[in-house]
């Protein structure tokens, strides 16, 4: 359901705004008491709440990166190189 903000949802579910942020930013995950609750309240169902996020290609950030840098300093992409030590 759109045009719901934070506070909305958290009134809604009894629950604080830093917790909606949360569970929006993945850092952490709605008791599941609460998980068919704001299901109801997006309309969607609880297993579509629960999907793991998909995996970051760190492949892409990097080229979209040097993309970046080459723009922002006017240079051609292939004088961008992006070192990474572990």
């Amino acid at each position: 359901m759109k045009g719901l903000s934070q506070a909305d949802v958290a009134s809604c579910l009894g629950v604080s705004k830093p917790a909606i942020s949360g569970w929006e930013k993945g850092r952490t995950r709605p008791k599941n008491a609460r998980l068919g609750a704001l299901a109801d309240l997006l309309g969607v169902s609880q297993f579509d709440l629960m999907e793991e996020p998909q995996p970051v290609a760190y492949g892409d950030v990097i080229a979209r990166s040097r993309i970046q840098i080459a723009q922002k300093l006017g240079v051609e992409l292939n004088k961008v190189r992006i070192i990474i030590e572990f």
